[in-house]
């Protein structure tokens, strides 16, 4: 079994659609920018051009986001991987990706929002923030998993 759940996955609509309604948000964001940097610009000056810049700038932020994180292949996505050898999370866009063989795995305690693994010596805890669908969606997939693997799993 090999599965990949986006943290921050709108359950309502597909992935697809989930990106790009963010491009063309950071498409929108980033085009109001221009038309306030050059149109706005030369009615309210310092104004316009600093509301321009701010609507550029958050826009092109916005698409950068967009394009490297809603995506369950990219390696910024926020993401929780779950397969036969392994279970690897991603909870944030700076930090590295954390990767558990499921032979190290003692026990797993889930909690709201929260997993904690017992790997003999020392805990690992990955807390997410997401939707409740999708908080049921991983527990789901690790309990199946853990399971599978003859893990005891703790609710």
């Amino acid at each position: 079994m090999n599965k990949i759940i986006l943290i921050r996955e709108i359950e309502a609509y597909p992935v697809k659609v989930n990106k790009w309604i963010s491009v063309f948000s950071g498409v929108l964001m980033t085009v109001v920018g221009l038309y306030y940097i050059f149109i706005h610009s030369l009615v309210f000056e310092p104004m316009g051009l600093i509301m321009g810049i701010l609507f550029f700038v958050s826009g092109l932020g916005g698409l950068y986001y967009s394009v490297t994180t809603i995506s369950a292949h990219s390696r910024y996505a926020l993401r929780v991987k779950i397969n036969d050898d392994f279970i690897e999370f991603k909870n944030s866009l700076f930090r590295p990706r954390v990767r558990i063989d499921w032979s190290e795995i003692k026990y797993i305690a889930l909690k709201q929002y929260r997993v904690i693994f017992d790997l003999g010596g020392y805990r690992e805890v990955f807390s997410y923030s997401s939707t409740p669908e999708v908080s049921r969606k991983i527990k789901k997939a690790i309990r199946e998993m853990a399971v599978a693997k003859g893990v005891e799993v703790y609710p």
